[in-house]
């Protein structure tokens, strides 16, 4: 999920799937809080820097 946006964000090897293509750029299906959201901000910081 795009930290900033908070839209699914596949990666490359992720997006091969077929199952998974047409969840990129959707909106998540849940609300989150604070705190999942302040993890989700360091969990993209540290794997998705390239983005």
């Amino acid at each position: 999920m795009h930290s900033g946006t908070l839209t699914i964000s596949l990666r490359e090897e992720l997006a091969r799937y077929p199952a998974y293509t047409p969840l990129q750029g959707r909106l998540r299906a849940i609300r989150l809080d604070r705190g999942q959201i302040g993890w989700m901000e360091k969990h993209w910081r540290q794997h998705r820097s390239d983005s």
